[in-house]
């Protein structure tokens, strides 16, 4: 069995609006044990790894994803020559999400956490917090064909499905991750924090 954990720190200073960003680290999991079909000396052989590192930047709102150093992070998947056929999914699992917000007390609005507010709250949009998943190369200039895309408000069980039930190929699959504020983000999200990794699923084609 090849598999690979990758970790790497979350980095980055608040700016005026902004958001902290991390794709800590990544592991791979199995539908099956990685052993040998009764009968066969073939296995179930995948390598995947997270070579792109964390994102590192803060998050500044934005029309669209980023490919400066820092603003995504890739990873990369395939079987070996010799292994049985097999589909694969990527998540992005949500370790912290903390958004701050709006404070409104006595028509003046302040932009805070919940725990500063003594009037009324109202917690910062996570539908404008987007991400996106590209392939199609091996760099960002050539990885432009969009695999799926969307934003935080579909988290489920602090999870996001970014690539579901992909082919996994002999050749190496580049995925760029892409995780930006939307460019409507406003000072509520002055202190927001998200950390994360994204992890794969491997499952072996039915013999």
């Amino acid at each position: 069995m090849n598999s690979k954990k990758i970790f790497g720190m979350v980095i980055g200073v608040i700016a005026f609006i902004a958001l902290v960003a991390g794709a800590t680290f990544a592991w791979l999991t199995w539908s099956s044990a990685p052993s040998n079909i009764a009968g066969t000396t073939t296995t179930f052989d995948v390598v995947y790894s997270n070579p792109g590192g964390a994102i590192t930047s803060t998050l500044v709102p934005s029309a669209t994803y980023s490919t400066a150093a820092g603003d995504y992070t890739y990873v990369t998947i395939s079987r070996t020559s010799g292994s049985l056929t097999g589909t694969a999914s990527l998540i992005l699992n949500v370790t912290t999400l903390t958004l701050n917000g709006t404070c409104t007390t006595g028509g003046n609005i302040t932009y805070t956490s919940q725990g500063n507010c003594s009037g009324t709250w109202a917690t910062a949009d996570a539908s404008k917090i987007k991400w996106a998943v590209y392939t199609g190369g091996s760099t960002t200039a050539t990885a432009t064909t969009e695999v799926s895309s969307g934003n935080f408000a579909s988290i489920t069980n602090n999870k996001i499905n970014l690539v579901e039930n992909a082919t996994l190929n002999t050749a190496t699959t580049y995925y760029f991750v892409y995780i930006w504020l939307d460019s409507s983000a406003g000072n509520e999200f002055v202190g927001s924090t998200f950390s994360g990794y994204i992890s794969a699923e491997a499952v072996q084609d039915q013999m």
